[in-house]
């Protein structure tokens, strides 16, 4: 039995969930005691009224001495099923009027509210007397309250009395009496023998058993094996409320598929079995078949079909025995194992994760997450590697654990595409790999068997590598990245659009890059989800893209080569900004990768490349210096020639970082006769304003003092461009004003100028990008513009000043979208 029903708590919703059973137990039996204490009527205290047809709990005077009735009831528990959860029990007690013996009601002054208390000792409805009245406890007692209608009908929730009488084997009832034993107060019930069979008491009890179509006899935590290995225990029976239910889910749709793993429960296609063939948890992408969970008893349920498999119990920390006692009870633990007779029945989970390195070996691999779970997935614990890829969990477990390899930490968010697939949630969650059976500790080395493990591996050990050389030469600690890495039949590419770290720190930025996901997140079947990117998922963007070709898979050095290459361009958004990188990004975006001199804005991309191309190989030579790969790529930049045919990007100065750093004086292909500069020192004239291969230089002239910094002129016009000395390079104009305008609303921008050493003169413009018509112009320090809603005007647009101060001119823009 299957339903699909809104999200509720389990212990509430028991009653209309698809596998309860509900169970009506009629009064197996029941009796008035009564006592007179006028004289002479001592004998009513020892006679037995088990045969009455209704039930009195009432206070009266017979002569003026008072006289007390109170009722018993009982109902037979056998037929609850072993094991079974009782998540609700009802008491139905109904009025009658019987010989004008009816509830008296609240006489406005005394009260006829009663108690319903547990039995805890034998009685015989046939023998019961008062003065043989059963023992009683106030434990979870619940009150009946005051009647408001001479034969008025009650409903109890005496679920915690019923588990109490399932928990002591001489519970044996309810007893019924009056709060306040009064005159004339009074309570009638029709009992068991009444005439009208459907006024008799009743307990109304909805439980969850097993479900009849799984076999769990082997399962050791059903509350069936639980109650045994209790009894084995402790020689007694005792009923036990569940801790978590064993659940199955079918999903229907991605978003319902999501949903179940964004309960961060471990999910599985087959049933857990506590054998060490116990499935694989479920890959974060599955298709939509049943998938087995084990969840609290108190967890909001997803809107999803599913079916109940059983209520179960999970052992806590400090009842080991039990845990241990239901293995056994289910056949599952050996009772003469070792293990048992052991007096150090706790571990921590420990090992070494390896990564083969192309040409080098095993190497320890650093800082990555390590997971374990225990065979139910309800109790996990993580770590990290050290340097050497040791790692211990700091949580003691008890059986053996699974492990999992997940890449994600401090630095990194390594995720993955499937392309089966056509939904951006794909890149949500960290890439990660279950690395065996059950064990007590693990070593594992990542090799090119599993060539996508084996990737995600790479990166993440370049990737703690850039921390060190980061570190090493002076630049800050790079950002948290999000990472996408996956194989394709196609040839690989790499990027850096930042598109997490902008959205992150301004999301209307993000928002006008056009066409970010054919370019950015490779994949184009997902292009159609740009609109709901921002809003849906804008979170998970990534900060770097990676795919290789599946046909010609890359070695650690190839991977290497291209990582530090988006690494650099990471940490040079770290430094200019979201304004300099989304400026970045258009111009990739527009001109379909770098463009040529004839496109606007080129020295943007000239300046970004060559530090992009730089780090790639500056840093895999700290790594590799004596690959070929990498000597070939140093060489490469090194005898870099801008004027040769073959380099199809000849004005990308690819060599000319290298040229500052080196010791030696080249002559051929350019001339350089420039050293002793720094990484750190780049790193910081990589600032927002700094866009030319110019600015740059005239900020490293100015900012450091170098022997050879008069030979940086030279230099630079050997890569094709002229840059003299600038003698005030701190002169710059920034624009102030809003990227998202209305139209038919006048919208003003204003110029912001540092460093200037003369009278300032400005020059604006405001661009249709569709057309090219220049639509807008001023020459004041502002600008303000009205954008009417009428062709061929689009909705891109660019504001961009120009100032001068009589030495030095400065330019800046900023793309806009306007909303009509």
């Amino acid at each position: 039995m299957k339903k699909k029903f809104a999200l509720l708590i389990i212990l509430v919703c028991f009653t209309t969930l698809c596998f309860p059973e509900q169970i009506v137990l009629k009064a197996s039996k029941d009796s008035i005691i009564y006592n007179c204490t006028r004289p002479g009527y001592e004998e009513d205290a020892n006679k037995n009224y088990g045969t009455s047809p209704i039930l009195r709990i009432w206070n009266r005077t017979h002569g003026g001495y008072e006289t007390y009735m109170r009722s018993l009831i009982s109902f037979d528990f056998s037929s609850i099923p072993a094991g079974a959860a009782i998540t609700d029990a009802k008491l139905y007690l109904y009025g009658v009027d019987h010989y004008n013996y009816t509830i008296s009601g609240n006489s406005g002054y005394k009260t006829n509210a009663c108690w319903v208390r547990r039995i805890t000792s034998p009685w015989s409805e046939s023998t019961v007397t008062w003065n043989t009245m059963p023992q009683t406890t106030d434990n979870h007692r619940v009150s009946i309250p005051d009647s408001t209608s001479p034969t008025q009908n009650y409903v109890l929730n005496v679920t915690a009395l019923v588990k109490d009488i399932l928990n002591n084997r001489n519970s044996d009832g309810f007893h019924l009496m009056l709060k306040v034993e009064q005159h004339y107060a009074r309570m009638v019930f029709a009992s068991r023998e009444h005439e009208d069979s459907s006024r008799h008491p009743k307990l109304v009890i909805s439980c969850i058993g097993n479900n009849p179509a799984f076999n769990l006899s082997g399962f050791p935590f059903t509350l069936e094996n639980i109650g045994k290995a209790y009894s084995r225990l402790y020689g007694t029976k005792k009923y036990i409320d569940p801790t978590h239910l064993y659940l199955r889910f079918l999903p229907a749709t991605n978003e319902q598929l999501e949903t179940l793993h964004n309960m961060e429960f471990e999910l599985f296609n087959d049933l857990i079995d506590p054998g060490d063939d116990s499935p694989e948890p479920v890959p974060y992408y599955d298709d939509f078949t049943w998938k087995y969970v084990i969840i609290p008893v108190n967890y909001t349920l997803p809107d999803i079909t599913f079916e109940i498999l059983a209520p179960v119990y999970i052992p806590g920390d400090t009842e080991l025995e039990l845990e241990e006692m239901a293995f056994i009870v289910s056949d599952q633990q050996d009772p003469n194992d070792p293990f048992l007779k052991s007096t150090k029945r706790k571990y921590k989970p420990s090992g070494q994760i390896l990564y083969a390195l192309t040409s080098v070996g095993n190497v320890g691999l650093e800082n990555v997450t390590v997971k374990v779970r225990n065979w139910l997935g309800t109790k996990k614990a993580t770590t990290r590697t050290d340097k050497d890829g040791y790692f211990e969990i700091q949580t003691e477990f008890r059986w053996k654990v699974r492990f999992v390899l997940v890449f994600e930490n401090n630095h990194y968010e390594i995720r993955s595409l499937n392309l089966h697939l056509s939904d951006l949630d794909l890149m949500i969650r960290p890439a990660q790999k279950a690395i065996g059976v059950r064990a007590k500790t693990k070593t594992y080395t990542v090799n090119d068997d599993n060539e996508l493990l084996w990737v995600w591996a790479t990166i993440a050990h370049h990737i703690e590598n850039y921390h060190n050389h980061c570190a090493e030469e002076g630049l800050p600690t790079p950002l948290k990245l999000k990472i996408t890495a996956h194989g394709a039949n196609t040839s690989g590419n790499a990027s850096a659009p930042m598109l997490g770290r902008m959205y992150a720190s301004s999301p209307a930025d993000v928002g006008l890059i056009e066409g970010i996901t054919n370019k950015f997140i490779i994949t184009a079947d997902i292009s159609h989800m740009f609109d709901t990117v921002m809003t849906a998922v804008g979170n998970f963007l990534p900060d770097i893209t990676y795919k290789f070709d599946r046909n010609d898979p890359p070695d650690a050095q190839e991977i290497a080569l291209t990582i530090y290459h988006e690494l650099g361009h990471s940490s040079h958004y770290q430094q200019a900004g979201n304004d300099f990188w989304v400026d970045y990004i258009q111009y990739i975006v527009k001109n379909n990768g770098y463009g040529s001199p004839a496109c606007s804005d080129f020295e943007r991309i000239a300046l970004s490349e060559a530090w992009g191309y730089h780090c790639g190989t500056y840093f895999a030579d700290l790594d590799y210096h004596n690959d070929y790969k990498i000597r070939n790529s140093m060489n490469n930049l090194e005898n870099y020639n801008p004027a040769s045919p073959y380099e199809p990007y000849g004005w990308i100065p690819k060599g000319v970082l290298l040229d500052m750093i080196d010791t030696s004086n080249e002559s051929s292909p350019v001339r350089d006769r420039v050293n002793g500069y720094t990484m750190a020192q780049f790193y910081s004239c990589l600032t927002k304003d700094i866009d030319t291969p110019c600015k740059f230089m005239n900020k490293l002239y100015n900012m450091y003092t170098n022997t050879t910094r008069e030979n940086l002129p030279d230099l630079f016009n050997q890569y094709t461009y002229d840059c003299p000395p600038v003698s005030n390079p701190d002169f710059r104009v920034t624009i102030t004003g809003p990227t998202v305008v209305y139209g038919n609303q006048k919208t003003t921008w204003n110029s912001k100028v540092e460093g200037a050493s003369g009278q300032i003169s400005y020059q604006w413009s405001i661009t249709s990008m569709d057309t090219s018509q220049v639509y807008f112009t001023g020459t004041a320090s502002s600008i303000s513009a009205i954008f009417p809603d009428i062709s061929p005007l689009d909705d891109r647009w660019k504001v961009m000043v120009e100032a001068s101060d009589g030495h030095s001119t400065s330019t800046y823009f900023k793309y806009i979208f306007v909303v009509y």
